[in-house]
């Protein structure tokens, strides 16, 4: 068994210009985790887990006031079996609430004249196999999952039956493939497809090339959220193509190498007029047709005993016809990590290089803090003894003023964007019992 609890109380934090954001929240979690192991073969597992979040602070962006909650509790129980040394079955049920408000009580949203309130209730049930052999293995199964907006009174549902397998043809020469069957209701019934051919070309060197499918539903929000649903959304769907190399010069030192092409028949954006009095403004949408690729190089190495390293740089090219294109997508994007563990102390240095997508972008409008900017962060761990771990955490080391979200390109004043915290602090005790 296992029980947890953990409560978050935070306030006003500063961005890297030194611009205070006014806010409080106050997060509770806790779960218990019951396992029961009937013999060698049979095992059940419960689990529970609840979130409650209660928040409120000061827009910056679009000004006035604004507060807020989040509630949310799950319950799983989950049937493991072991029938044989090939075949395993896993049965599944889980059933989730949501609640959350969000207001402005002052009255300085226009299009807020009550609290924007969701209900919600989630369903999953799953009947899932596996089989294993030398030479071939397969997993497949039944799904039914259901979701019912109690705010609006509408219901979802789907059921889907997917089969995955993967074979050595010969020696070092693998193919997998796979389809999967959704069944939504109010929609049409839909086969995705995928495979996959891996190639062992020495002990050192594999090389693969796959294609699959994709079919993603709207969710309830999209949907049917009071503002911006669109009961009339269609799913996404389309096609990732890629190709990979990976190299091992030795165990702890390898590289990996890949590139994907993602071609959309049905996309899922949103509204991109700047017109903010247009009924359609900011509503989830669907697009037609749309293209993304890109390529992906990651390096680890362990350079010692004590210390290891990873270096990553993503590339990525998206059209047009996503609205989230106008400078939310980076162009070129690295990644690093260097890592230290030595008896009772251990150490990490990490962070990112982002270089932005500038695509559609109004020229001569400085629509983020900054184009190209890096972020870094330290942490650093001592275990005294089996229970007792001290713990420090510097974030942003540089105080870097970075943001992931603006509100300048869809028509709102200078320097309106939702600034990321700067250089922050963490100072902390763990005692397992």
């Amino acid at each position: 068994y296992n029980i947890y609890h953990d409560r978050t109380i935070s306030g006003t934090s500063k961005d890297g210009s030194g611009k205070e954001w006014p806010g409080q929240s106050n997060t509770k979690s806790s779960g218990a985790k019951f396992e029961y192991r009937f013999n060698d073969a049979n095992k059940l597992t419960l689990n529970y887990e609840t979130i409650g979040s209660n928040f409120s602070g000061t827009d910056m962006v679009y000004g006035g006031n604004y507060v807020g909650m989040y509630d949310s509790n799950s319950v799983t129980l989950k049937h493991d079996w072991q029938i044989n040394d090939q075949w395993s079955n896993s049965l599944m049920y889980r059933a989730t609430k949501e609640k959350s408000s969000w207001d402005k009580p002052g009255g300085e949203d226009t299009d807020i004249s009550e609290p924007i309130t969701s209900n919600l209730e989630y369903k999953l049930y799953s009947d899932n196999f596996k089989y294993q052999s030398d030479r071939y293995s397969m997993v497949g199964g039944i799904e039914y999952s259901k979701g019912k907006d109690n705010t609006n009174h509408k219901e979802t549902s789907n059921t889907s039956l997917f089969l995955q397998g993967d074979w050595e043809i010969v020696p070092h020469v693998t193919l997998s493939g796979g389809v999967r069957h959704d069944r939504p209701d109010g929609y049409e019934c839909h086969n995705s497809f995928s495979y996959k051919l891996g190639w062992d070309i020495t002990e050192k060197d594999t090389l693969y090339a796959g294609r699959s499918d994709y079919y993603i539903l709207p969710s309830l929000t999209q949907l049917y959220d009071h503002k911006y649903g669109n009961a009339n959304l269609l799913a996404s769907e389309g096609r990732t193509t890629s190709i990979g190399y990976n190299h091992e010069f030795t165990p702890d030192n390898y590289l990996m190498l890949s590139w994907f092409e993602t071609k959309s028949a049905v996309g899922m954006t949103m509204n991109s007029t700047t017109d903010k009095d247009d009924p359609e403004y900011g509503q989830y949408q669907n697009s037609i047709g749309g293209l993304s690729r890109g390529w992906n190089a990651q390096y680890n190495a362990r350079l010692s005993d004590t210390v290891t390293f990873k270096l990553g740089w993503a590339h990525l090219f998206y059209d047009e016809k996503d609205s989230f294109t106008q400078g939310y997508a980076p162009k070129d994007k690295a990644t690093f990590g260097v890592y230290y563990d030595k008896d009772k102390f251990s150490a990490a240095f990490d962070g990112f290089y982002f270089i932005r997508d500038k695509r559609g972008v109004k020229e001569g409008v400085k629509g983020w803090p900054s184009d190209k900017y890096g972020v870094y962060n330290l942490a650093l761990n001592y275990t005294a003894d089996k229970q007792t771990k001290f713990y420090f955490k510097v974030d942003n080391i540089f105080n870097k003023l970075w943001a992931e979200h603006t509100d300048v390109i869809w028509s709102g004043g200078a320097d309106s964007w939702y600034a990321m915290p700067g250089r922050s602090f963490v100072v902390g005790m763990q005692y397992t019992f």
